[in-house]
């Protein structure tokens, strides 16, 4: 972990930034979800969805890492 990161992830209690991305990332997570199973949604545009949801979840858990790893330091 870059030292950087441990500032700027160690926060404690909460942070508005912090907490507005995972709000908004959340949001953008339901949206995938819902195209990944619209019945609609098929061949390539569901493989698309389905990449774009497992980005989005892949980045909003290494931001949740990255907060884990700097609090416990």
């Amino acid at each position: 972990m870059n030292p950087d990161d441990l500032i700027t992830f160690g926060f404690k209690g909460k942070n508005a930034l912090y907490e507005a991305t995972m709000r908004h990332l959340e949001a953008f997570i339901e949206s995938e979800v819902l195209a990944v199973q619209d019945r609609d949604n098929i061949g390539e545009g569901r493989i698309h969805s389905a990449g774009r949801l497992a980005g989005l979840t892949d980045f909003r858990d290494h931001l949740r890492w990255l907060k884990d790893q700097a609090t416990r330091q």
